[in-house]
Formats: structure tokens, sequence, C-alpha cells
């Protein structure tokens, strides 16, 4: 089972917690800004169609404690980045700094590039909080977002 991550608005983490429990997924926590779930890869076009107050969809890769920016580092670092990164691939680093006793979001970041980096020229050669490492699905060009069209054609007709 993986571990899905559903950022939305400040408040609307029931109403994205039910439209989960409507896709039928499991273990839907709603928590501070965000909604934690579980359920397979065949789950992830059903969350990116059918969820209309999220904001996208990130699957946890690993969760550690990081009391410190040596123990962040340590625990990137141990992360499968080889798994989901190809060899040429690029990776965007965004943070957010929400209850972490590592107030400095530009750090924490220039930490998990550096540790993310390492792994992956390693693997091609041969607190008080935890850090909760996800990463994006993009929504497919392959389907339709009415959602969107359909907020920008009320936003038109109103104005």
């Amino acid at each position: 089972m993986l571990t899905f991550a559903i950022p939305c608005l400040f408040g609307l983490e029931g109403l994205v917690a039910d439209e989960v429990r409507r896709l039928g997924l499991g273990d839907v926590r709603p928590e501070t800004g965000r909604v934690l779930c579980t359920g397979t890869e065949a789950d992830i076009p059903r969350l990116n169609i059918g969820l209309r107050c999220g904001a996208r969809v990130l699957m946890e890769l690993g969760s550690f404690p990081a009391p410190d920016f040596e123990a962040l580092f340590q625990g990137v670092l141990a992360l499968p980045w080889e798994d989901y990164i190809p060899r040429d691939g690029e990776f965007p680093v965004k943070g957010y700094s929400l209850t972490s006793a590592l107030h400095s979001v530009p750090a924490c970041q220039a930490i998990v590039k550096k540790a993310a980096a390492r792994v992956r020229v390693r693997n091609t050669a041969t607190t008080t909080g935890t850090v909760s490492i996800l990463v994006p699905f993009p929504r497919s060009t392959l389907y339709p977002q009415p959602r969107k069209e359909a907020r920008a054609a009320v936003t038109h007709t109103m104005g």
C-alpha cells in the first residue's frame, strides 16, 4: 500500500477527506492543510480526476524524525530516490515549515536536494516533528479537467 498526501487550502480538509472516502480509499486522515490516505498505484489517476478541492496528489516516500539538519540529511539520503527519479531526470524541491523545529525552508530545500543528488550519484557510479518526503504525480494531459474550465466559465459570465 502507498501513502498519499493531498494538500488543500486550510479549512477544506474535511471536504477533501469526504471526496477521498467517496472514491473508496482507505485510512483517510485529515490534518492541517492536507489529507493523508492509503491506496494503490491504480488509485492515482482516480484521485487526480475525482478530487475537486485537493490541490494535487503526492506520494509519501518516507517519514522520519528530523530534530536537526543532520537528521534531515541522513533521512533523505536513506530514501530510494533511484526508484522514482530517472538517471537524467530533474527534481524540484518545494518545502513548507508548519510545525517543524527547522524553520528555514530554503536551508531544508538545499539539504534535501543535496542528499537526493548524492544518492543518485552514488547509485549511478555503482525536534520534534517528522519529515514527510512527498513526490507529486503530474495530472495527465490525457484526462480532461472540467472543474477548472467550469470555474473559468462561471467567472467569465459573472464578471
